[in-house]
């Protein structure tokens, strides 16, 4: 699993509001990947058809296999910004509804459980 834990803060002592930077970079970090995927989608479908070449075929089985390593590298970007996200949701007193805003993946007992993983 890749974690993307932040530094402690000076003093150890973590406010809201750090907590809610860490819950955004942790989204804009996850949103990226989109981007990522999107631009591999263009290049892997704007090659030809006929992959038969030897080149061609390497070339092409070499994107699919970065998509999908881009594909695990996001959900381990958004299980990271779930779970920043709900550090900072129980320091803020927020309830959340996993069911609504993370529907595809494991609620946050199920992955504290081990089910999840």
């Amino acid at each position: 699993m890749i974690m993307f834990e932040m530094p402690p803060p000076p003093g150890d002592v973590l406010t809201v509001t750090d907590l809610e930077l860490r819950s955004d970079a942790a989204f804009a970090r996850h949103m990226e990947t989109y981007t990522t995927g999107s631009v591999l989608f263009a290049i892997t479908t704007a090659l030809p058809v006929d992959q038969d070449e030897q080149d061609g075929g390497e070339l092409h089985a070499a994107l699919v296999r970065v998509r999908a390593a881009v594909d695990d590298y996001r959900q381990a970007t958004r299980r990271a910004w779930r779970d920043a996200y709900h550090r900072w949701a129980d320091m803020a007193g927020v309830e959340v509804d996993d069911t609504a805003l993370f529907p595809d993946l494991p609620t946050a007992s199920d992955t504290v459980s081990g089910e999840g993983q």
